[in-house]
């Protein structure tokens, strides 16, 4: 479906909108627009990368992936966690076309439609451009805090004890958003490094502060990764101590009953001559041996602060 979100004229160019395109449409709004058949399939993808391509006569073709903040909490592609907008400018229109209904789109055009009528000033498409891109990047943002969040909760789960059995594939998956959600970012690199290329001239502080919200997701992400890299190692060490505890417990266990059960075992055997067999006091010696025995074990064992 094509809508046409900001009117042209002889000032200002024209915002074409489409919205999860059938192939033969968008062919034909981009004969219309003279735009080339590869850029035409690329924005087709639903799993395209983010890239940038110059053009001639200051035309580009620009694709950008921001967080879907509705996508499932096991969602771990690239393609499950980001939805794709791909963007073609040139200095009389800009069209935009994307799968699902966009926010980012619908809130930057009415923006700069307002902007201009108070303004009474033209917006130019690359000016279009670099605030999508910012949009793009701010929804990294409330995904970031959650996941902080989310780390501190499991620390506190982790050092509390409170573990069960799903707790190390949350953090698995938590580590695995954030990991995604970062590279994502990486590959924003190019199309923001190449807006500032072109768009230095025109709308330099724009450029800048796009660049500045990038550094700083990146960042924040990089924050994030190591944070639950360190969680995980956490978790592994604690397991491995609870592990030795018991491993501590049951030896100390065996150590004491090791030599009971040597002297139980020799005087269980069914041997006819045995002496201590028809001795009026073997059996109290046995357990006079056995407490002694005991005793004996527990005193070296606290003498090396085993116990």
């Amino acid at each position: 479906m094509i809508k046409t979100l900001i009117p042209g004229n002889d000032l200002l160019p024209v915002w074409l909108d489409i919205e999860n395109p059938e192939p033969e449409e968008l062919e034909n709004i981009a004969t219309q627009l003279g735009l080339h058949p590869l850029t035409v399939q690329d924005s087709l993808q639903p799993d395209h990368l983010p890239k940038f391509e110059s053009q001639e006569e200051d035309n580009a073709f620009v694709i950008l992936r921001y967080y879907d903040g509705s996508c499932l909490d096991n969602a771990d592609t690239m393609q499950a966690v980001s939805n794709k907008i791909a963007i073609f400018i040139s200095p009389t229109f800009i069209l935009t076309v994307h799968r699902k209904p966009s926010k980012i789109i619908s809130d930057v055009s009415t923006h700069l439609q307002q902007w201009s009528e108070q303004t009474h000033k033209s917006w130019t498409t690359w000016q279009a451009l670099g605030r999508v891109m910012r949009e793009v990047l701010f929804s990294y943002g409330p995904q970031a805090h959650t996941l902080d969040e989310k780390v501190g909760y499991y620390e506190s789960r982790i050092f509390l004890r409170q573990n069960n059995p799903d707790l190390l594939q949350s953090i698995y998956l938590l580590k695995r958003r954030a990991s995604i959600l970062r590279r994502l970012l990486t590959l924003l690199n190019e199309p923001v490094n190449e807006f500032r290329i072109q768009a230095r001239n025109q709308h330099p502080q724009l450029a800048q502060d796009i660049k500045d919200h990038l550094v700083e997701m990146e960042t924040l992400f990089d924050q994030l990764n190591e944070e639950m890299n360190q969680l995980l190692s956490l978790y592994i060490s604690l397991s491995s101590q609870r592990t030795n505890e018991v491993m501590r417990i049951l030896t100390i266990f065996s150590v004491f009953f090791l030599p009971l059960t040597f002297i139980v075992g020799v005087y269980g055997m069914n041997f006819q001559f045995m002496p201590e067999l028809s001795w009026k006091y073997g059996y109290a010696l046995v357990w006079i041996g056995m407490i002694a025995v005991t005793f004996f074990v527990w005193r070296w064992f606290k003498k090396r602060k085993w116990l």
